[in-house]
């Protein structure tokens, strides 16, 4: 204007941490963070260095909601900025607004007052760039500098962040224009102007979302007034809905890929699927690019009984763990609160109980009914529960100083009605940890709707390690074995975790798995005989009938699982507050219900005892184990990983068998013959001191398979003539391969499930299907359409193939360019 010159710099971009999204098909899919704040801390210092490089410093705006999915984002956010500020030398400021919680149901006007309410201030003392012009002669005369530019985020950086921008932007706008002379020091925007403006921002906004989800975005806002609020809610209201159907339920989540992948110049001439493959052959081939190292675990469950009363100190369960040197520590409680109907069927919680005052036990506690010499590690009577605590908290608390002062949580207790589970671990294994913990909540109680019985299962990742710890409740009742082992199958197969390179996993998926819990399973003896045999530390007689080990002989529960000796007297079921067995009306029996199971390979059992703690009618169980966990070497990853991704590519655009890149893993019989040079591979194609050349694909061929190559006994010959042979059930989803050359179109019978970790691997059907079909054409010598991919979309830093998690980048108003 009339010569001047004037900019205002706002950059957007998704929450600047690790994060993913889980591919689902769910309306609500919950954001899971994939790196602690340490290991975010190298990324975020680069990024921030680079945008005050840029723009000379940086302001976050955090628009997340402060409660709900959101909240987790929140607070690992400004636990990275806190880090950063610590570490120094990276200039940034912060500010949080919970935009949907001071915005909701407002139009444009009333919105722009609410957030400049709190952002005035700070928008106005970044001022804004101001160059005027001249005299003829002089120098170019800057007026003004802005300090600092702003970083906005929500999520996903749409709707909020375009939103928020456009508010601030206005309000710079009126600062700028008036400093100018063009408005008056009070005017405001004519109408005219004003509906530009707004249509321009909302136009930005709607492009975005369109890009991004293939959804329009929530434009109608900009232009509502007062008396057009109601419509323009409807309006958004339908946007809402057509978004998230695109989103979830229509893109392929391949095509919003592969843009992003050649507009940002990433793109590589390895095709997908053979970088896939590479993958599934380096899982197999894991040993060669891992070394073990040792880590003692301890295990503990405990049935508590509704928390009636309170131990003093935790020592006598959980003190071994220093004492062994133990670096992580998994705790689970069952009936951490009393299953009453109620909180049966509101799933009490953590949540739902925060701020509620804690039950007080008893005003007149019961004594212990023991001898001075008997049960020495018994704990002192039970202490009142605090009203203004969390129950949660105080046991977190109990934990940590039965622990020591060299154990740590490593993420928030999880807790499903009367289920709860925590990990801690020491400064040690923390270091080696590079995300927090991911934990669920698998109801089976009243066919899946309740979770007065079920499971919360945690994913811990320790080094390259990935270890899952199962503390399940299971059915109740002296003849509730078939139900028992219904409720073991049922957990185990509905417990699934977002995972960055297979979509998700399942409990089976993991290097190591570690079951603990009440598992109810009870002695098939009477009352008088268990009691008698108890009283005379006769235990192989009630081992001989104890209902889990004669379940787990003859294969119908926890397949390819261990347990130690129970050289321990039954666990279950006291009088409260005494060392009696049960002298009630009921007269129960006395059995182990309380257990810890684990699988894999690298396990050793150290302990497997219990403790005397009598504030419930359960006792403490306690085991701990020394586990072999793997660490990679970068170096030797990357080399194979290359070798293996120029022998797929190799294989496939000379139609020539794979045996050379799996006879480490699967000897075959069959000597492999070099494909046929014509053309050079490209660089990044090249094997390691291989100089082999390959014909270049016309078009690309079809994912050469999706079986699991992790599967041990199998032979997958991925040539036209061989293929693995596969049946592929309606229901059941399960297959198995033999090593037989076998055309495709003829599956082999459907197999039992497996009883042991025996090669097998689950698939889904439909994919399945799918490959069988691109494999027969293959054999055929036709070319079958190209199934689409379901991978998943969130470029930059804190994206994942999984999922819509977004990353560092993000689309900016005149600045940046990411994955928004």
């Amino acid at each position: 204007c009339d010569g001047k010159y004037a900019s205002f710099v706002i950059t957007r971009g998704s929450c600047p941490v690790m994060w993913e999204q889980e591919k689902s098909y769910s309306l609500s899919v919950k954001a899971h963070i994939t790196a602690m704040p340490q290991h975010v801390l190298p990324a975020l210092k680069l990024h921030v260095q680079e945008h005050n490089t840029v723009y000379n410093g940086t302001h976050f705006l955090n628009l997340l909601d402060d409660k709900g999915d959101e909240r987790q984002l929140k607070l690992t956010l400004e636990e990275c900025l806190t880090l950063l500020k610590q570490a120094g030398g990276y200039s940034h400021e912060y500010t949080a607004l919970d935009f949907n919680a001071v915005t909701k149901n407002l139009n444009y006007e009333k919105v722009a007052q609410v957030v400049m309410r709190q952002m005035q201030t700070v928008v106005e003392d970044m001022r804004y760039f101001m160059l005027i012009p001249p005299a003829p002669g002089d120098p170019l005369c800057i007026a003004s500098k802005q300090t600092l530019a702003l970083r906005v985020n929500c999520q996903d950086c749409l709707n909020r962040t375009n939103l928020v921008q456009s508010v601030i932007a206005r309000h710079v706008l009126l600062l700028v224009l008036r400093n100018m002379g063009v408005l008056e020091p009070e005017q405001e925007l004519p109408e005219t102007i004003d509906m530009m403006y707004r249509v321009g921002w909302a136009d930005n906004g709607d492009n975005s979302s369109r890009q991004y989800s293939g959804a329009a975005g929530q434009a109608q806002i900009y232009l509502q007034s007062d008396k057009a609020k109601s419509k323009g809610n409807y309006m958004d209201y339908f946007r809402d809905t057509g978004r998230t159907l695109a989103r979830k339920y229509v893109e392929t989540w391949a095509t919003p890929s592969t843009a992003l992948e050649l507009v940002l110049g990433t793109a590589e001439s390895v095709p997908h699927w053979a970088k896939d493959t590479a993958q599934r052959l380096l899982r197999a081939r894991r040993a060669e690019w891992t070394e073990e190292f040792p880590i003692k675990v301890l295990l503990g469950t405990w049935n508590i009984n509704g928390g009636k009363a309170l131990p003093a100190s935790l020592a006598p369960w959980l003190h071994a763990a220093a004492e062994q040197g133990a670096g992580l520590v998994v705790v689970g409680f069952q009936e951490f609160v009393d299953l009453t109907a109620s909180n049966v069927v509101l799933g009490a919680s953590d949540k739902a109980k925060k701020g509620a005052a804690a039950k007080k036990p008893s005003s007149a506690p019961a004594t212990a009914v023991k001898k001075e010499d008997e049960w020495s590690d018994a704990s002192p009577a039970p202490v009142v529960v605090e009203e203004e605590l969390g129950r949660i908290k105080i046991w977190e608390k109990l934990i940590g100083d039965g622990l020591g002062p060299n154990y740590t949580k490593l993420c928030d207790s999880k807790q499903l009605v009367g289920l709860v589970l925590c990990v801690f671990g020491t400064a040690e294994v923390q270091k080696l940890t590079p995300a927090p913990p991911m934990l669920e909540g698998i109801k089976v109680g009243f066919g899946g709707f309740a979770g007065n019985k079920g499971a919360v299962v945690a994913r811990v990742l320790v080094a390259d390690s990935q270890l899952c710890f199962v503390n399940s409740h299971l059915a109740a009742g002296q003849k509730g074995t078939t139900h028992r082992n219904s409720d073991f199958a049922e957990i185990t197969k509905q417990a699934r975790f977002a995972d960055g390179e297979s979509g998700t996993v399942g409990i089976l998926d993991h290097d190591q798995v570690f079951w603990l819990g009440d598992l109810n399973y009870r002695i098939d003896l009477d009352y008088d005989e268990c009691v008698k045999l108890c009283e005379k530390d006769s235990l192989a007689p009630m081992i001989a009938k104890d209902q889990l080990r004669q379940q787990r002989t003859e294969g119908l529960v926890f397949q390819g699982y261990d347990e130690g000796p129970l050289t321990f007297l039954p666990t279950y079921k006291y009088d409260h507050m005494t060392t009696v067995y049960d002298t009630s009306e009921k007269r129960r029996a006395p059995a182990w219900c309380d257990r810890v199971l684990w699988r894999g390979r690298g396990v050793e059992l150290l302990e497997y005892t219990r403790a005397e703690l009598i504030e419930s009618d359960h006792r403490p169980v306690r085991c701990i184990l020394q586990v072999m966990l793997k660490k990679a070497d970068v170096e030797k990853r990357r080399k194979l990983l290359a070798s293996l991704e120029a022998e797929c590519f190799i294989s496939y655009t000379n139609n020539a068998p794979m045996t050379c890149a799996l006879d480490r893993v699967f000897p075959s019989s069959t000597p492999s013959s070099a494909p046929p040079p014509s053309m050079p591979l490209p660089p990044q194609l090249t094997a390691p001191g291989s100089t082999t050349t390959a014909t270049a694909p016309q078009e690309a061929p079809p994912p050469p398979s999706l079986l699991d190559f992790d599967a041990p006994d199998a032979l997958v010959d991925l040539s036209a003539g061989q293929h693995p042979s596969a049946d592929f059930g309606a229901s059941d989803g399960w297959a198995t391969f033999d090593n037989s050359t076998a055309p495709a179109a003829a599956p082999a019978a459907a197999p039992a499930p497996p009883q042991q970790d025996e090669g097998w691997a689950f698939f889904d059907d439909t994919a399945a299907a799918t490959t069988t079909t691109a494999n027969a054409a293959k054999a055929a010598g036709t070319s079958p359409s190209t199934a689409a991919s379901f991978g998943g979309f969130g470029g930059g830093f804190g994206g994942s193939p999984v999922g819509n998690g977004d990353g560092f980048g993000g689309d900016s108003f005149g600045a940046e360019f990411g994955s928004g």
